[in-house]
């Protein structure tokens, strides 16, 4: 394939964090080669070309959901333009050209790489020997899956709640890891350690520390000493080893899927690792998120994948917020329609929308923006210690909508908002009835305020 001659198609090569745009890219560069790792490579498809010269011309613009999306997408085929800008960021992007990328949204708004793990990450692989030529073809299947898991309603719900109309980009990413070299003769590629990090914050940040790829988001595959999950508040990331005989998700370069392998760098190289990267985080000069993985069997080779900072003085970052909710939604998840949460938050806005039947890390995981993008907070009966969402909770703090997680049954809640109410310590109700007619005339229409301080692990519910 020839260089495309329309340079503007394609927007970096070389060194930079996925995310960033240009005006924030030198600003980013020298915090984190002042804290001295460095960068992965990508490129960047612009999202004005990709609006225009894939989804309008193959009718995904228009689509509704991310299934029309992708039947409008599947026939489509590739301005030569893109086809050409694709095989020259696979030959530069790497000294012997990228063998294994990563195909993922370049968000075009503020705060969109702050982990907030919304659409499709695509893997493309070819193995060693095959020419560059044929991840073109490949890389093009994920660009169609990427862009049509832009048209899920999670995306527009979150575009709504940030009052942002940004386009969707594309990037392209080589896998940072090391190889890897299965019984069946395969070479596979993977982050010898992952770690998702935010912070500082009154000196002390938030981290999760994984093997493998996109190890830091899987809960089960936790830390030495950390029985009660693996994401903990710390201002001395080398307390976090990983346990030593996990299995790691790693990706085969012959068919380009994610495998799960028993794979494992030595405990003492991970320990000495983590130790350095602690000392690298030290040096930060601004609070920030940050992907980072481990590329070396060594341990000795630490690249940042993701950056952006974080902003801690807004009352829009669930770590520092006050909200005031107007309403109480109550819903036990058990047995429930989705559909019925989700029409309810059309309807509402601004409300505290209180759970039960299902923890945390369960109901983010079930349940996309659309169906709690306009609470004003979120309580939810049931406490872990696991991550209230991946990417270190990404998503409900980029919202800007606190969550607090509360070990009490639903009838005990209740019971301290009543008691909140001065007129109900003194009554005489004791029917069922009368109970739940007090609820609906008080309780459900009741005004609180929401505090949260996540770094100090702090949370309150009053009325205002």
């Amino acid at each position: 394939m020839s260089k495309p001659q329309n340079a503007p198609v394609v927007l970096t090569f070389g060194s930079g964090p996925a995310g960033l745009k240009t005006a924030d890219y030198r600003a980013a560069r020298g915090e984190i080669e002042r804290m001295g790792l460095r960068f992965a490579s990508h490129s960047a498809f612009t999202p004005d070309f990709i609006h225009d010269e894939i989804l309008v011309k193959s009718g995904a613009a228009k689509a509704e959901c991310k299934g029309d999306a992708s039947r409008s997408l599947e026939k489509f085929k590739f301005p030569q333009i893109i086809s050409e800008g694709i095989y020259e960021s696979v030959s530069r992007l790497e000294p012997d050209g990228a063998r294994c990328v990563a195909v993922r949204f370049d968000p075009g708004w503020k705060g969109g790489s702050a982990g907030t793990g919304l659409g499709n990450t695509g893997i493309a692989a070819v193995p060693f020997g095959a020419s560059l030529e044929s991840m073109v073809p490949l890389i093009e299947e994920r660009f169609k899956e990427v862009l049509a898991s832009g048209a899920a309603p999670s995306i527009a719900a979150f575009k709504a709640r940030k009052g942002t109309e940004g386009k969707l980009g594309i990037q392209i990413m080589p896998v940072q890891g090391a190889e890897f070299r299965a019984n069946d003769g395969n070479t596979h590629i993977w982050p010898t350690i992952a770690v998702s990090y935010i912070g500082k914050v009154d000196g002390k940040a938030l981290v999760s520390v994984g093997h493998g790829f996109d190890g830091a988001n899987f809960i089960g595959k936790g830390l030495v000493g950390n029985l009660d999950g693996y994401v903990k508040l710390t201002d001395d990331i080398s307390k976090h080893i990983l346990h030593y005989d996990n299995v790691s998700q790693m990706i085969d370069l012959k068919s380009g899927n994610i495998v799960e392998l028993c794979g494992t760098a030595d405990f003492y190289k991970v320990k000495q690792g983590i130790a350095e990267l602690d000392g690298m985080l030290n040096k930060q000069t601004h609070s920030a998120y940050l992907e980072i993985v481990n590329a070396s069997l060594d341990c000795d080779d630490w690249v940042a994948t993701q950056y952006c900072r974080f902003n801690v003085e807004t009352s829009r970052v669930i770590g520092t917020g006050v909200v005031q909710t107007s309403g109480v939604v109550f819903l036990d998840l058990i047995g429930m329609n989705p559909y019925k949460l989700r029409e309810m938050n059309r309807e509402n806005k601004g409300y505290l929308l209180c759970t039960a039947g299902m923890g945390a890390g369960g109901f983010f995981s079930t349940f996309s923006p659309e169906y709690y993008s306009n609470a004003g907070a979120i309580v939810i009966l049931y406490e872990n210690r696991h991550a209230i969402s991946s990417h270190l909770n990404g998503l409900p703090r980029e919202l800007g909508i606190p969550v607090l997680c509360i070990d009490i049954e639903k009838h005990e809640f209740m019971q301290n908002l009543r008691k909140s109410v001065d007129s109900y310590a003194g009554s005489d109700l004791g029917s069922r009835e009368q109970v739940q007619e007090f609820d609906r005339e008080h309780i459900y229409k009741t005004k609180l305020a929401v505090y949260v301080k996540e770094f100090a692990e702090k949370g309150l519910i009053a009325r205002i």
